[in-house]
């Protein structure tokens, strides 16, 4: 996944280094400059199934929040019925070629022959060490699903997805912050 075109950091903004809103005149193009969203380790413990339901999820709401998801490698020994297996890492692109994975969204540069407007550009998903080289611990904002859920007025046990996704998309597109990480709690509980 590394070799994808959108891990060049010398990409032209939207993307790359200087895709953050900081390096762009973000008042003339409010809310596009490129920014990640990661997961960390929510799916761990996790079956397969669970682990690809989440991943659709959470990319969808990279997409609409017009983030570019942070896609994690497989790491059987941290699911069952793997624990006491070795570290192998697989890469999730092993299982799909799709938008999850790093494939251009609709919208996204790549997607079409001509590439769409910057303002209308979809940032494409990057890899878990990519991510980290662009947003170091420093520049990333935690979010608490269980704090946001409740400021929001959202119940991930009880809310329709639709729901929970847009409403966590409205605060997403509204954050200047480049780098987030949801913690602490799965956002779309499968359980």
């Amino acid at each position: 996944m590394d070799q994808l075109p959108q891990h060049n950091p010398n990409l032209k903004w939207p993307e790359g280094r200087n895709g953050r809103c900081e390096t762009h005149n973000a008042t003339a193009l409010p809310n596009i400059c490129v920014r990640y969203l990661n997961f960390p380790g929510h799916s761990r413990g996790a079956g397969w199934n669970n682990i690809v339901r989440e991943q659709l999820l959470t990319a969808y709401l990279a997409y609409l929040s017009r983030r570019a998801y942070v896609v994690v490698p497989y790491i059987a020994s941290q699911h069952p019925p793997f624990g006491g297996t070795i570290d192998l890492h697989v890469p999730t692109a092993a299982f799909t070629w799709s938008p999850l994975t790093g494939a251009p969204f609709p919208g996204s540069r790549g997607y079409k022959p001509t590439d769409p407007p910057d303002e209308e550009v979809v940032p494409r998903s990057v890899s878990e060490d990519f991510y980290h080289s662009i947003c170091p611990q420093s520049r990333r904002v935690k979010l608490d699903v269980g704090e946001v859920c409740k400021e929001l007025g959202l119940d991930v046990n009880q809310d329709d997805v639709k729901v929970i996704a847009h409403a966590w998309a409205k605060k997403l597109l509204e954050m200047e912050d480049s780098c987030i990480d949801i913690v602490n709690h799965p956002l779309f509980d499968y359980m």
